[in-house]
Parts: structure tokens; sequence; C-alpha cells
């Protein structure tokens, strides 16, 4: 009797460790498959490859919707007269397009509400990490800078009237132009409505929630 309950002891603890020694194993195939998975990066899902829906580096001759309206030297701006743009939902003012030699390679974008700021300056600081601060003490502005793999990214904070400056160079394009020149032209530029009153535009997400 004493064998018997010994026996059935001991295929207890075999059943135990077998299950134990399963559970253990299932764990290690589940870290190995985590950790020999591609990252998810959250780059990817701004502007690492392209800017609202347009690649880096995209020929202006693939774009007949774009319209052209200033030039300097190899730089070329311009924009999109039947889109309305939008970041979290909200439509933003005057967003520019900007080429070298006929390729794509810098956004611009005007931004007037403080909500669709902070809320784009939280989404970059947790892509990039915490942006580089500058302060022009000429233009009363505060610029805000993150450097992702490809691409480096601008907010321009104008302390006198909150206007918000949002800027995406693409940097292998970009590194060969006058970054400084480029936004003066875009600071410079006349506001538009690019939608006729009676059309009804198509909107285009930039940033989603």
């Amino acid at each position: 009797m004493i064998t018997t309950i010994k026996s059935i002891g001991n295929h207890s603890k075999k059943r135990d460790f077998s299950r134990l020694m399963k559970h253990c194993l299932s764990l290690i195939v589940c870290i190995a498959v985590w950790f020999s998975a591609p990252p998810l990066r959250a780059a990817d899902a701004l502007f690492e490859s392209g800017f609202s829906g347009l690649r880096w580096g995209a020929e202006l001759s693939a774009l007949p919707e774009f319209e052209s309206f200033r030039k300097q030297d190899q730089v070329e701006f311009f924009r999109t007269p039947d889109k309305v743009y939008t970041i979290f939902d909200v439509d933003v003012e005057n967003v520019v397009f900007g080429f070298h030699q006929n390729k794509f390679f810098a956004a611009y974008v005007q931004i007037q509400s403080l909500d669709v700021y902070g809320k784009l300056k939280q989404r970059l600081t947790e892509t990039y990490g915490n942006p580089r601060m500058t302060l022009v003490a000429k233009t009363d502005q505060t610029i805000y800078s993150w450097k992702g793999e490809n691409v480096k990214v601008k907010l321009k904070v104008n302390e006198s009237d909150g206007l918000v400056k949002f800027g995406v160079y693409y940097s292998p394009i970009s590194e060969k132009v006058n970054e400084k020149a480029s936004d003066l032209y875009f600071d410079d530029s006349p506001k538009f409505f690019p939608v006729e009153k009676d059309k009804q535009p198509e909107r285009i997400p930039i940033l989603r929630f």
C-alpha cells in the first residue's frame, strides 16, 4: 500500500515537472520570437518615408496637380489648390511642398491652433526624443528641432503672435540646400485659401490621433 502511494506521488511529481518544462519552453520560444522580430518604430508612422502620402525624392513630373508659386535657384515651392490638409482632424493652412532639382525634399505647414501645436510637439517628442531648443531674439522665435534617421523636423513658435510654423526636411536632399533661406521663402510666402468656395475639397491627413 505504501509502495502504491509512493508510486502515485512520483507520477504526480513527474507530471508537474513535465508541465513546468512545457511552460518554460513556451516562454523561451515567445522571448526568442520577440527579440528576433524587427522592432516597430514610431518614426515609421510619421515622416521617415515621406509626408502625407508623398514619398521623399518623388519626381515633380509625376505630380501634375502641384502648382508652383515661388522659385529660388534650384529650389521651387508648390501648393495643391484642390486639397485641404489636417493634423489631428483640424484643418491647417498654407501647406507648402519644397522641391530641389525637381525632387521632393521638404514640407512646411502653418499652424494656428495651440491644441494642435501641443499634441504635435508631444507626438514628435515621443517619436524622436526631447528636442533641441533654440531661442532667436531677432525674430522673437523659439525653435524646437528633432532628428530622425532620414529627416529633420522643426517647430518654430513666434512668441509675439503665437503663430507656429512646422517644417519637415528629407536630410539626404536638404543637406544640399540652404535650409535657412528655404525657411525664409516660406515665411514670406502669402497666405492663400487652397479651395474655391463652391468646391468640395479632398481632405488629406498629415497626422491622425
